[in-house]
């Protein structure tokens, strides 16, 4: 397994959406490479300058990406995020993606200055490069002067995503490794994944709160600020997903009730979903009757998890609609039954595929559930959780008019 690569870790899908928010985000180029500096991923707000001009040249392209193996280097030998300057000058920085002290690549950003252009540096590097002098001082010109601070602020914040992306392949080489020399015992793993998940709650909090930081000093950062939190939800989600599905596998499936807010919950699971819904034009709504108490006693993870899973599925169904969480309660004998219902107008279901869906959510045995494709696979999981919390979960879809999914789930009202 020492010959893996962070490609078959980590879908270059994930990689590039959250290299594309960090860019986004930052008003900076980035770009994620593997362990010889060569890209994965297509570069995030580059210059003219550096792509255009200085990669398309062979000897430029080659320096390139020495800088990007070297800054990775000494970032990784540092333990810290490393800021330098590249071979035309540009400061750039630089954050170590590392699987069980093996380096697999890096995660760069930057591409701007902190002092005018040395025109004499440039156009000696023109020369050296064969390409066009003239271009190459205008394009150099173009690129962004950045104070330090700034850029070194957005270093520390790209190491955190480093570290993040570093813990997801960790869990997924665990993963590989399971499947195919099946050497560790159950117990092991899950108790392994079970602290890696821990482990990235406490960092995504962490990035949380650098984010507030930073969007509280530039209120006009806020929107990329958002963006970048999906993306790192996103990869929770995933890592959340494995660890639930090797439990249930292995009969290790605990619930973990607490004290929570019903409404917090729902925001919390619509929070990864914002953009998707808004590049296709559909709202996200949500709506509380009177009925439901200010706080419930359950497993409000495992409520959110589902919550987010279904929203999820709603809106990669609805072009220019409407997906609504709506949350009532009534009293059953001592309980509390909490009724959410996920629903949609956007084009439903085929009656293959709304079959389909009610097996798999109804599936006593996810090892045997005969549609391994997303998301039926995730239906099961859901299923399965609904009944763990003694509850139950429906389906109903008409094509061309929309989806509506059922959640009932005893709890305990709690007293304020």
């Amino acid at each position: 397994m020492d010959d893996l690569k962070l490609t078959e870790l980590i879908s270059p899908l994930i990689l590039q959406r959250l290299q594309d928010a960090f860019s986004e985000y930052s008003g900076m180029a980035a770009l994620i490479t593997d362990d010889n500096g060569m890209p994965v991923t297509v570069g995030s707000g580059f210059s003219r300058f550096c792509m255009e001009l200085t990669r398309k040249s062979v000897k430029g392209c080659r320096f390139c990406e020495a800088c990007d193996r070297d800054g990775a280097i000494k970032a990784l030998k540092s333990g810290k995020p490393y800021v330098y300057r590249c071979h035309t000058g540009l400061t750039d920085f630089s954050a170590p993606i590392v699987v069980d002290g093996t380096f697999l690549g890096s995660f760069i950003g930057g591409q701007v200055r902190t002092e005018p252009v040395d025109a004499e540096l440039i156009l000696k590097k023109a020369e050296d490069y064969d390409i066009d002098p003239e271009q190459y001082l205008l394009a150099a010109q173009m690129t962004n002067i950045v104070p330090q601070e700034r850029i070194e602020r957005a270093a520390q914040f790209l190491s955190e995503l480093a570290a993040i992306l570093s813990s997801l392949s960790v869990e997924r080489k665990t993963l590989l490794e399971t499947s195919r020399k099946n050497e560790e015992s159950s117990r092991n793993r899950n108790a392994f994944l079970t602290k890696l998940s821990t482990d990235m709650h406490s960092g995504i909090l962490g990035m949380m709160q650098m984010l507030s930081e930073v969007s509280a000093m530039d209120p006009k950062m806020k929107a990329e600020a958002d963006t970048l939190l999906e993306r790192i939800t996103e990869l929770q989600r995933m890592t959340d997903g494995t660890v639930e599905y090797m439990n249930i596998m292995d009969e290790e499936f605990r619930l973990h009730e607490r004290i929570y807010n019903i409404r917090s919950v729902v925001e919390l699971g619509l929070i990864p979903h914002h953009e998707e819904a808004k590049q296709k034009r559909t709202r996200l709504l949500s709506s509380f009757d009177e009925s439901v108490p200010a706080q419930l006693y359950g497993d409000p993870a495992r409520i959110e998890r589902i919550i987010s899973r279904l929203v999820q599925f709603c809106v990669h169904y609805t072009e220019g609609g409407e997906v609504t969480v709506s949350v009532y309660c009534r009293k059953q004998s001592y309980a509390t039954m909490l009724m959410i219902a996920v629903s949609d107008n956007g084009s439903g279901m085929e009656q293959e595929e709304l079959t389909r869906a009610r097996e798999c959510l109804a599936a006593e045995n996810i090892s045997m559930t005969e549609y391994e494709d997303f998301p039926m696979l995730e239906f099961s999981l859901m299923g399965h959780m609904v009944r763990i919390m003694s509850g139950s979960i429906g389906v109903e879809s008409r094509s061309g008019q929309g989806t509506t999914f059922t959640i009932e789930i005893p709890e305990l009202e709690v007293a304020g």
